[in-house]
C-alpha cells in the first residue's frame, strides 16, 4: 500500500516539526508524481508552476547549452526542494529537470 503524501512529508526534516494538521493542509495542496528516468519534469527556459520536492529517488538538473553537450548542474535527492523561486516570481528555469 502506498504511503500518503502527508505521511511522507512528516518523514522529511523540513516538515518534521509541523503539527499533523499543518502537514495535512500542505499535503492537500500538493500532488504526487512518479517519474521514469527519461521523463522531463520541467524544461529549460520555461517557468515552473510551483514548488517541487523530491520524496524519494533523485532528479538531475541539466543545463543544455546545445543539444549535443548537456551538463548536469546538480543531482537532487530525498528531501530536496527546487523551483521555490517560482512561489515569489515568474522566471524561466536555467536548466531541465
Amino acid at each position: 500500500m502506498a504511503m500518503s503524501l502527508a505521511r511522507q512529508l512528516t518523514e522529511l526534516t523540513a516538515f518534521a516539526q509541523l503539527s499533523a494538521d499543518d502537514v495535512e493542509a500542505i499535503a492537500a495542496l500538493g500532488k504526487m508524481v512518479r517519474l521514469s528516468p527519461s521523463d522531463v519534469l520541467c524544461d529549460q527556459g520555461h517557468a515552473p508552476d510551483g514548488l517541487y520536492l523530491v520524496l524519494s529517488g533523485s532528479l538531475a538538473l541539466v543545463r543544455e547549452p546545445n543539444s549535443k553537450n548537456p551538463i548536469t548542474v546538480d543531482v537532487l535527492h530525498d528531501g530536496a526542494f527546487f523551483a521555490a523561486k517560482s512561489l515569489f516570481e515568474v522566471s524561466a528555469l536555467p536548466y531541465r529537470v
